[in-house]
This record gives structure tokens, sequence and C-alpha cells, in this order.
């Protein structure tokens, strides 16, 4: 990641990942949020990576853990004008269900 970004720059750039990750930090904690966060723009596999409006951060997902490769999620992402946010969970933890909302549909990660 470039070091000469000023703060704020990912909520300017990437506002739909921003509320995403918010929502995460809300849900697991800021220091579970911060450490994968920081672990992805590292080089970390497996703990934090998103894309929105051709700015890409983070880094990817093994194929053990997700069906998409890096390649085809772009891929999708560039054609429908979608964002992506994929993010570790806390060990431990087990998503809520939520009433009418199917199994995965709420978060993958």
């Amino acid at each position: 990641m470039d070091s000469k970004r000023k703060p704020g720059w990912l909520r300017q750039q990437m506002p739909k990942v921003a509320d995403m990750v918010d929502k995460r930090r809300a849900q697991w904690g800021e220091e579970h949020v911060k450490l994968c966060i920081a672990d992805g723009l590292k080089g970390v596999p497996d703990r934090f990576y998103a894309f929105e409006n051709g700015c890409i951060v983070g880094t990817g997902f093994s194929a053990a853990l997700s069906p998409f490769s890096d390649a085809d999620l772009l891929r999708i992402a560039s054609l429908s004008g979608t964002s992506y946010m994929v993010m570790a969970q806390p060990k431990g933890w087990v998503e809520p269900v939520e009433e009418g909302v199917a199994c995965g549909q709420n978060s993958r990660r």
C-alpha cells in the first residue's frame, strides 16, 4: 500500500467496503478488524481482501477458504460493478442466523 496516502482515502475510494468494515468492527471489535486489515496489507493470506471502484487492498484468500479465485472475483466485480470484502472471523465466532435469510447470504467469512 502507498505509504503517502492520506487518512480517510479508503472511505473516499471504497465507500461500500468502508461500510462493510465498519459493520465488522461493530460486530467483532476494533482490535480484531485492525489486526486482519494490517495482516492483509502485509501480504498475509486469509485475513483481509477487498476491492471497489478499481481499488484492491489486502491479500486474497486460499482456495480452501474461497470457492472463487481472486481472478474470478475481480472479473465478476468489474462486469457487475459490485464491491467485495472478506475478512477472517474471530476464533470461535458463530454467525448468527437471521430469520428469512438464506445460509451464507449475509456474509462469506
